[in-house]
């Protein structure tokens, strides 16, 4: 029922697709697991816990998903095509030179929609401007709950398990850091993190080692 028409970048876990809906006439973005992860059950079930995810909340600051499933054993989700990209390609571009007025607006739009996420009972545990995309209007909208818990969901424990290591250095939370857990608390952090990146051009940490980079926001000032 797709037409892929244009590679839009391949990640970790996923490869995106520019793709056109032939039953509605639409474009749309596909994200498709890649072979080598979709090959382990507990991802490909991870993957399409995104999908179901996000689907559970309607809220104008959340890329909508329109449905997922697999075909021929790869796992995808369909979604809203976001055709102005994310905040990390924003940055790459313009630096610090980001209109202030822009950059507030996207920041208080993807504040009510984690906190709509949150009455939901859900937490993101990777806001990063890398998972924060523009629409062809400019507005901004929380992808990728990858690693998103339902604090109620009886999978919470096993996702949990899954991703405990995955982190975003430069935006992770000092709880994610001390303990490898973090709640809503965590989402705001990293918003923070992101609005300090997107006004200044740079992140509130930096460090070539990785491991350092993660450890400085536990002992020192951005």
């Amino acid at each position: 029922n797709y037409l892929l028409e244009e590679h839009g970048g391949t990640g970790g876990m996923a490869t995106v697709y520019r793709a056109l809906d032939l039953a509605l006439d639409r474009e749309v973005a596909i994200k498709i697991l890649n072979h080598e992860v979709a090959s382990k059950k507990e991802r490909s079930e991870l993957f399409l816990h995104e999908a179901r995810t996000a689907a559970t909340i309607n809220h104008y600051a959340v890329i909508p998903i329109y449905t997922c499933g697999e075909f021929n054993n790869m796992p995808y989700i369909v979604m809203q095509f976001m055709a102005g990209g994310s905040l990390e390609n924003v940055i790459k571009v313009f630096g610090n030179k980001i209109p202030i007025k822009d950059v507030v607006k996207w920041i208080r739009d993807v504040s009510e929609g984690l906190d709509s996420t949150k009455r939901h009972g859900i937490v993101h545990h990777d806001i990063k401007p890398g998972n924060i995309m523009l629409d062809a209007d400019g507005n901004a909208k929380i992808g990728d709950f990858g690693i998103a818990q339902a604090v109620n969901d009886t999978r919470t424990n096993k996702i949990f398990e899954i991703t405990k290591g995955w982190v975003s250095p430069h935006y992770v939370s000092p709880e994610k850091v001390m303990n490898g857990n973090e709640d809503f608390k965590g989402d705001i952090y990293s918003l923070g993190a992101t609005f300090y990146h997107l006004l200044t051009g740079d992140t509130p940490f930096n460090h070539d080692n990785m491991d350092e980079l993660i450890r400085m926001r536990l002992r020192q000032k951005p």
